[in-house]
């Protein structure tokens, strides 16, 4: 009778400029806004969104209005056709007025008992079993050994994905009931998670239930072999580290002072909402938090860019017209945002994406129907990734089409920046027409993966265009922090008038591709390890696999580096075509540049090979370089061949 009466009164109004609905979860209060507005007040989102499945949308919008406070999910929102709008009049959610919502998928955990020492424990509902934690919105450590930073060894593997042999002592705190451990297990670029099976202390083999993509020997030296250990008591060493007991559903606390005093909050929810056939919603200062990441037992927990994941905190697939404008999507555990197969016209406008499990936005899949087209991310930042699955990508683009990623902040991962295409092999793919520009990206690496880039292309992408992004401080394990990378097959795409400083290794990486174009772009400070394969420009096509480029009115400004690095030969079987010109070379240490020619010297490079015929060696005569600002003095010589000042003010977010 009560929810008949709400949409009556609403339909009274139905020539009125809009439908409001208020979310106040407290009842007391619900009651007098609804005396004092005459709207409809409910107390659960859920209610929110059955009383406006039952109202007429086609004569006025609907706004569902929330109170601010933490709002915790029972099950996750799921949105369907019943719950859309209309092109005419989209449904609106949003804050009430300056307070600030927060959708939680989390668990709030208010009561804990203090045990010897600095230990507090506190109970879950039986069938919890919870993988992150928590307090005052930080994210705190799962008990791990060696603690954060430090790692074991293994020795050998033997081409093994399921086990390999560890130093003798390293596992010896490791307790008799192996059930809720995890072991982390660093390969190149990924990092692999397992549950136990078994160890062998006699000849010191671990083997897990679940296997990794590669052999754990596949490479020793570009994952140093390198592994941990958490989810035990014995781990829990450091203040603010934490482990879980599924056999008695508690979770332990190792802090100083009483939890109970702080905002404690654990993951529960894979995820806080999905969207399956949903059209014409607006999401506008919601904070979407807390969701779950999975690794299933005997289940694959590692690949390129964390793919084998199957939720994230936000999930859309065949939806269109939905947009989240100033939201924040916080403290998730798989990728923040999904947009799946099936979606257009899906767009996230000055939102913050912080403090992932793994990445932040993923587009598509590696199913090429039905892929996503029109998704654009722009004005946002998206910070502070990886945190369960190392190999999460700050914008992930698998197979989608028609995609602007643009004026973006993204940083704090430990794999690739952005990643345009999922095809590793010549031949045309659903992956087109995608716009990479205006955004800064930084801090990518965080020596911890390898083998990745600051922005990072697979496969043929026609109309893709790559401009205007300012990409820094990538750093890597071992080898391949490099600031653009087009690996494997990357075609048809357009580099300009970015800007890349200080690189582990290659400002410019090509591992093969056809007819990718560098133009008006600054490469500064590449290889600035001195590495062996940190040369400025690289290029190492595999064997039988045509490579072609060109590369003109760019800037290169060296230090201890090479200028070249890799297989830059012509060869006419497989097609090698390199096309040079308008560039400008410089090395401020008093070394003389090195071109891939016999001599090394940049006449034979001119005369013999046709290459660089207008270039020159000069200082480009930057602003001031120390500082990163790259701007051109006057006097520049690079303006004569052509070259354009780049303007960084630009790059990034654009503030109101």
């Amino acid at each position: 009778m009560t929810r008949l009466l709400i949409i009556c009164l609403l339909a009274i109004s139905v020539f009125a400029h809009c439908y409001d609905i208020y979310i106040v979860p407290n009842g007391n209060e619900g009651q007098k806004l609804s005396q004092r507005l005459g709207a409809s007040v409910v107390q659960t989102i859920e209610e929110a969104k059955e009383l406006a499945r039952d109202l007429p949308k086609k004569y006025a919008p609907i706004r569902i209005l929330l109170s601010g406070g933490t709002h915790f999910l029972a099950e996750t929102l799921i949105f369907t056709s019943l719950d859309s709008g209309t092109e005419s009049n989209p449904i609106q959610w949003m804050a009430w007025g300056d307070q600030v919502p927060i959708i939680s998928g989390g668990i709030q955990l208010p009561h804990w008992e203090k045990l010897q020492g600095s230990t507090w424990m506190t109970k879950l509902t039986p069938g919890s079993f919870p993988h992150q934690l928590w307090m005052d919105g930080v994210r705190l450590t799962r008990a791990r050994t060696p603690n954060t930073g430090n790692y074991f060894t293994w020795d050998h593997a033997s081409k093994s994905r399921t086990s390999f042999v560890f130093s003798k002592g390293q596992l010896d705190d490791l307790p008799q009931d192996l059930t809720d451990i995890n072991v982390i297990a660093y390969h190149s670029w990924t990092a692999s998670r397992h549950w136990i099976q078994s160890i062998n202390r006699t000849d010191s083999t671990i083997t897990f239930t679940n296997p990794s993509v590669w052999s754990f020997d596949a490479f020793d030296v570009a994952s140093g072999k390198r592994f941990f250990v958490e989810n035990f008591k014995e781990a829990m060493d450091l203040n603010g580290e934490w482990y879980f007991d599924s056999s008695t559903w508690t979770l332990y606390l190792q802090l100083e002072n009483d939890p109970s005093s702080h905002d404690m909050v654990a993951s529960r929810l894979m995820e806080i909402a999905s969207y399956e056939g949903a059209s014409h919603l607006n999401f506008e200062n919601i904070t979407f938090s807390h969701s779950e990441w999975q690794c299933g037992r005997t289940e694959l927990c590692d690949g390129q860019s964390a793919a084998f994941q199957s939720h994230a905190g936000i999930h859309l697939a065949n939806s269109n017209d939905i947009n989240f404008v100033r939201c924040k999507i916080e403290h998730t555990g798989s990728y923040a945002v999904w947009i799946d197969n099936g979606c257009q016209g899906i767009q996230l406008e000055k939102c913050q994406v912080v403090d992932m499990g793994t990445g932040g936005i993923r587009i598509g899949s590696g199913v090429s129907s039905n892929f996503p087209r029109n998704i654009n991310v722009s004005n946002s930042t998206i910070l502070h990734g990886g945190h369960a699955y190392p190999s999460g990508c700050g914008v992930l683009i698998q197979m989608a089409s028609d995609c602007t990623i643009e004026h973006n902040e993204i940083g704090n991962f430990s794999y690739t920046g952005i990643s345009v295409g999922w095809n590793w092999e010549y031949g045309a793919t659903v992956t087109h027409n995608n716009r990479i520009a205006y955004n800064h990206i930084h801090d990518i690496g965080r020596w911890e993966l390898s083998d990745m880039g600051g922005i990072y292309t697979l496969g043929e992408s026609n109309g893709t265009v790559v401009y205007n992004n300012l990409v820094h401080d990538v750093f890597t394990y071992n080898y391949g922090g490099w600031g653009i990378y087009p690996d494997q097959a990357s075609s048809e795409i357009e580099f300009r008038n970015n800007i890349v400083h200080t690189t582990k290794g290659s400002g410019l990486h090509q591992h093969f591709g056809m007819n990718n174009v560098f133009r008006n772009n600054i490469f500064a400070f590449g290889g600035i390890l001195g590495i062996n394969e940190g040369g400025a420009l690289r290029t190492d096509p595999d064997p039988g696999q045509p490579n072609s480029l060109i590369f003109v009115t760019n800037i290169v400004y060296l230090t201890s580096s090479t200028l070249f690095y890799g297989n830059w030969n012509l060869d006419s079987d497989p097609i090698r075509i390199y096309n040079f010109n308008l560039n400008v070379y410089w090395k401020t240490e008093n070394e003389t540049l090195k071109f891939p020619v016999p001599t090394g010297t940049f006449q034979e490079w001119k005369s013999v090979r046709k290459m660089d015929l207008d270039s020159i060696i000069a200082d480009p005569e930057f602003q001031d370089e120390s500082v990163f600002n790259f701007n051109l003095k006057k006097s520049s010589p690079a303006f004569k061949l052509g070259f354009v000042n780049i303007d960084t003010n630009q790059i990034g977010p654009i503030k109101d």
